[in-house]
């Protein structure tokens, strides 16, 4: 923003400013796709995609996120056999 001010070349933010748009679409990407992966409610999903527009806050988002439990896997159905990881790591 500085070199477009003081030396008036307005093209001086055109490639940051795609970065900055692109960047910010993944992320938005990713929060839905991760929304539907771990089956959030809609006050969640709307948290998600509000810590997408406001500086820092997906950070804070993060936090409370795995803090609540909103980013471990969801349970395995109730037919799916159980499979022993400590057993599987051991055996090799």
């Amino acid at each position: 923003m500085i070199i477009k001010r003081v030396q008036d070349k307005p093209d001086a933010i055109a490639a940051p400013g795609m970065t900055h748009g692109i960047v910010f679409m993944v992320l938005v990407v990713l929060t839905l796709a991760t929304a539907y992966a771990r089956k959030w409610d809609l006050k969640t999903l709307a948290l998600g995609l509000l810590a997408t527009v406001l500086p820092f806050c997906s950070v804070v988002f993060e936090v409370w996120a795995q803090r609540a439990g909103k980013l471990d896997a969801p349970a395995a159905p109730s037919g799916t056999p159980k499979r022993d990881v400590t057993a599987d790591a051991i055996r090799g």
